[in-house]
């Protein structure tokens, strides 16, 4: 028995299948979208690095403001911040004075030295979030 194989003359394969151009076309979907996530993150930090930055210099501010002031000998001492130096709708100011006892006569005799906390939150979409807590110490001489 013979066999006759059948050709086809004259149909060249030039070009890509359907198949071939989605499997690309799927792939360089991918890789873009892979590159905008990154990119959306790295945004995302960069914007949490300049709040933490602005934080920061917003509570060395404040502390230089109140040691600046007179002391104030109250138990507990309380200083306002100075709202001057920031945008308030943004930034938000707590601002703690605690007595520090070192003599050990207890915390109604006044020492003349005090603990001063200042914390900053960032008002990040309604919510108001600590950034930064900063402490040092005023003395009353």
């Amino acid at each position: 028995m013979v066999t006759r194989n059948k050709q086809i003359k004259g149909i060249k394969k030039n070009g890509f299948s359907l198949i071939e151009v989605l499997i690309a076309l799927l792939l360089l979907v991918t890789v873009g979208l892979a590159f905008l996530t990154i990119l959306a993150n790295s945004s995302s930090h960069t914007l949490n690095a300049n709040v933490r930055a602005t934080a920061e210099s917003i509570s060395r501010t404040q502390m230089e403001y109140i040691k600046s002031r007179p002391y104030n000998g109250a138990n507990p001492p309380t200083y306002l911040p100075d709202t001057t130096t920031f945008d308030s709708n943004i930034w938000h100011v707590v601002i703690t004075g605690v007595r520090l006892d070192p003599k050990g006569d207890g915390l109604s005799t006044d020492d003349g030295i005090q603990k001063i906390i200042v914390t900053v939150q960032y008002n990040k979409g309604g919510t108001w979030t600590d950034v930064v807590t900063l402490e040092g110490y005023k003395y009353s001489g």
